[in-house]
């Protein structure tokens, strides 16, 4: 890891930037709310920011025709949380504990739901396991699914 002062709203920012075509092309819509006080931390710029987009990515791959994704900030008990919400299908209860599994993808009718290799949430969690934090679904949201980085 190539460890520096990293702006994490920078990194949103030009996240929803680098999204804004398939939004677009998907008719859908990426919110921001930014609430941290202070946004820095130290960490390896380019994973962070590939996790980052990795849960977007998911979030718009998975959520249907129009989605609505909002990425929002917050901090609490000297912790710092980056929350990736859609209003897609969710994952069931009984999976969520295997998405982060390398190589899971969540099956269909016998088939594969989505495009890809069962990596990108492996991934995601094996970089913030790296920055010292935790990626988690919230069990308790349920008009889609919410992915919190806690850092």
């Amino acid at each position: 890891m190539d460890k520096e002062n990293i702006d994490l709203h920078k990194i949103i920012t030009e996240t929803k930037n680098r999204l804004e075509l398939i939004t677009e092309q998907k008719n859908g819509s990426i919110k921001l709310l930014l609430g941290l006080d202070n946004s820095v931390i130290e960490g390896d710029y380019s994973q962070i920011s590939n996790s980052i987009y990795n849960l977007v990515e998911n979030a718009l791959k998975y959520s249907g025709k129009n989605p609505q994704i909002t990425i929002s900030t917050y901090s609490e008990k000297n912790k710092k949380y980056i929350s990736v919400r859609d209003k897609g299908e969710g994952i069931p209860l009984e999976l969520s504990h295997k998405i982060f599994n390398r190589f899971f993808r969540i099956q269909e009718k016998n088939q594969y739901k989505g495009k890809g290799f069962g990596i990108g949430l492996s991934y995601v969690k094996t970089v913030i396991k790296m920055h010292k934090g935790k990626v988690f679904i919230n069990p308790g949201y349920s008009e889609g699914c919410e992915m919190i980085i806690e850092l």
